[in-house]
């Protein structure tokens, strides 16, 4: 299972569903799910998922939705949306860009934040960070 689906499983089951589920995200640690190349059109409003992709509705909207709602920021890498012909207003509004992924997590690093990601041949990396 790649690391995307994991870490979506584990904080989907982490606490149960209701609307006043505790929130993943503490004082003392902030989660970050990092969109990265094939990943990107899960940032996608639904009005540009639907113009991209055979007229489907954005399946991961509500579950980046809840994610937010629990405290988890949602960020994607805008350099990526420029290569792959996005732009940052056609996002869904809780999703913000970073210039550059890479030096995202690099800095990310810097700082002390502990990354997670999967990065296999030909899959887009996801990273999360976990500040302590």
């Amino acid at each position: 299972m790649c690391a995307f689906v994991r870490i979506m499983h584990e904080l989907t089951t982490a606490v149960a569903p209701t609307p006043s589920a505790q929130s993943f995200s503490t004082p003392s640690r902030q989660y970050v799910l990092l969109l990265h190349g094939a990943n990107l059109p899960y940032g996608l409003s639904d009005a540009y998922y639907r113009a991209t992709h055979h007229n489907v509705p954005n399946p991961f909207q509500g579950l980046l939705q809840t994610f937010v709602s629990r405290g988890v920021l949602v960020k994607i890498c805008e350099l990526c949306l420029v290569e792959a012909h996005y732009n940052n207003t056609e996002l869904l509004p809780f999703v913000t860009p970073v210039p550059f992924s890479i030096d995202y997590i690099i800095d990310e690093q810097f700082a002390g934040s502990a990354i997670v990601y999967d990065s296999p041949v030909n899959v887009s990396l996801v990273g999360v960070t976990d500040m302590i």
